[in-house]
């Protein structure tokens, strides 16, 4: 864990939440678990995704999870 969330600390990263999806409310659930990490704003998060440290994890992610990653922007 600590190798795949490292490179995130220096764009201000921080983990909100971790858990596991335990049903649907509505619609079809398509996933087991779900991250949520917070960035300063959207040019800190594609810092982050382009970094050399992250692009290294991707071939680590992809081999242990089968991943959907989006981005949501926090009206003002």
């Amino acid at each position: 864990m600590f190798k795949a969330s490292a490179p995130r600390w220096p764009f201000g990263g921080k983990a909100l939440l971790r858990g596991k999806a335990v049903g649907a409310l509505a619609g079809v659930l398509t996933h087991q678990t779900v991250s949520i990490i917070e960035f300063p704003d959207i040019d800190a998060l594609n810092a982050w995704h382009a970094s050399e440290a992250y692009q290294a994890l991707i071939p680590l992610r992809s081999r242990a999870a089968d991943m959907t990653i989006t981005s949501y922007v926090v009206p003002a």
